[in-house]
Order: structure tokens, then C-alpha cells, then sequence
């Protein structure tokens, strides 16, 4: 009897699905802050992209309008470099990186990608290589 084994695959013979990613502590930390993205396909935390004047116009603008109807939102000149930086994430995520696709979003902001396993159980671990590079490995599990 021939037996083939496939490299780098991991398989179960249930209806469970499995999720790693495997990315830097600071990766983690700037997606967890909302200034990266998940990239859905490539499972990857990602730099948004940088936005032109124009846009980066069109994005302040947004906010100074959400600004206004929402009570407890700050004043765009009262934001950090940070908190700005993680607005135009947000708003390049809902303007520019997933206008091409209908139902499916590529790119995802935490939140985003929690709310699209909703029904998955999560998992988070910290650790550091041994040449002490810190890291974190995510995902989730469950049945489908």
C-alpha cells in the first residue's frame, strides 16, 4: 500500500475550523490600536495605506461630521498622532480597501474580525522567540 504524505498541511477528519496567526507583538499592538489591518486572504496584519491629501481631506471631514452626532467623540485637533493615524486606517479600510468587494471584506479591523467569527472561540498568546523577539499567535476555533 502506497501512503502519500503532503508537507504543511494540517487536517482534521471533523467539521472544526482552525485559524493561526502568527505575527510581531507591535503588529499585534498597532491592530489591536486600530492604526493595521488583517488582510483576510493573505491571513496577515498589514500597514494601511497611506492616503493622499485628498483623501486624507475626505477622511477628516467624516470624522468631524460622526464628531458632531456622536457625544463623547473628540475634536479632531484634540486627537494624537496615534488616534488620527487609526481613523484614517478605519476609514482607508471602509473607503478604499474594500470598495471592489461586495459581500466579502479582504481588509479587517479588530473588531471586524471578531464580529466575522462571532460564533468561534478565540484564542491569544504571547511569547518570545529564543533570540527574544516578542510575538503573539492568534485565531480562533470552533464548528462550523
Amino acid at each position: 500500500m502506497k501512503r502519500q504524505v503532503r508537507l504543511n498541511v494540517f487536517e482534521t477528519n471533523s467539521s472544526s475550523t482552525h485559524s493561526l496567526v502568527i505575527c510581531t507583538e507591535q503588529d499585534f499592538n498597532d491592530w489591536k490600536a486600530g492604526r493595521k489591518l488583517f488582510d483576510n486572504d493573505s491571513e496577515k496584519i498589514i500597514e494601511a495605506p497611506k492616503l493622499d491629501k485628498n483623501q486624507q481631506k475626505k477622511a477628516i471631514d467624516e470624522y468631524i461630521v460622526r464628531q458632531k452626532k456622536e457625544k463623547f467623540w473628540s475634536e479632531w485637533d484634540n486627537l494624537s498622532k496615534q488616534d488620527k493615524d487609526a481613523w484614517f486606517a478605519q476609514w482607508a479600510d471602509a473607503n478604499i480597501l474594500n470598495e471592489n468587494y461586495s459581500d466579502y471584506k479582504r481588509y479587517l479591523t479588530r473588531e471586524e474580525y471578531y464580529g466575522q467569527h462571532e460564533y468561534m472561540d478565540f484564542y491569544t498568546k504571547h511569547f518570545a522567540t529564543p533570540n527574544g523577539d516578542k510575538m503573539v499567535a492568534f485565531g480562533y476555533y470552533g464548528h462550523d
